[in-house]
């Protein structure tokens, strides 16, 4: 199966159901930015129901629809340094293993949620963190702030496991979840592009069809 061959079945089902075989009063590229948004909106009703589980169950397996999207990335940081800044592909953070006084013995990032005093905090040197452990914090965006700065001349390092951004669906570009999301998308953007025709109450009937079909697993 070639590359794209997916996508042009998926586009094939909306305009099955849009009565419309080709291109006339919607464009292929408008269902594909629908089927776009579908994707990306599953793997975001996902994450919310996994990190939801994993508040009362940290040990809580990640869904295979989740799976797919891991990714990692790490490098070393100059002396002095306590911001680096994730892929732009970022997500969500699974795992950060960091160490400030080298490149090699990296060790468990533990995260910490930003509080409004962390500036006054690193100011304060009776209140910085334990340097036994390594934290790190997660602004809004794809910054991250570690707590202990580097403290080597030859630079510390830090290895990020994360969960990337769902790609765009396109002629050429297949979906990167995993088939059994494909009806829901097809459900999510043929709502979507009734819009366009001010159908919007069939519009909302189909992404509660959508919101129905979203599987956990």
């Amino acid at each position: 199966m070639a590359s794209g061959d997916i996508s042009k079945k998926l586009l094939a089902e909306v305009r099955t159901f849009a009565d419309e075989v080709s291109a006339a009063f919607w464009t292929d590229d408008e269902i594909y930015q629908a089927l776009t948004d579908a994707q990306r909106e599953y793997a975001s009703k996902v994450l919310t129901i996994y990190k939801g589980k994993i508040q009362i169950n940290p040990s809580e397996s990640m869904p295979e629809v989740l799976r797919v999207l891991i990714g990692t990335s790490g490098t070393t940081l100059a002396d002095g340094i306590s911001v680096f800044t994730a892929p732009t592909d970022f997500l969500y953070d699974i795992a950060l293993k960091y160490n400030h006084l080298d490149t090699l013995n990296l060790k468990p990032c533990f995260k910490r949620e930003i509080d409004g005093n962390y500036y006054f905090k690193q100011a304060n040197s009776l209140l910085q963190a334990d340097t036994t452990k390594e934290y790190y914090y997660l602004i809004i965006g794809n910054s991250f702030i570690l707590e202990t700065p580097v403290n080597h001349a030859g630079g510390g390092g830090y290895f990020l496991t994360y969960l990337k951004t769902t790609t765009d669906i396109t002629t050429s570009i297949d979906p990167i979840l995993p088939p059994f999301a494909f009806p829901a998308f097809v459900q999510y953007a043929f709502g979507d592009i009734l819009n366009k025709d001010s159908r919007v109450q069939e519009s909302m009937g189909y992404y509660s069809k959508f919101q129905s079909m979203v599987e956990y697993k």
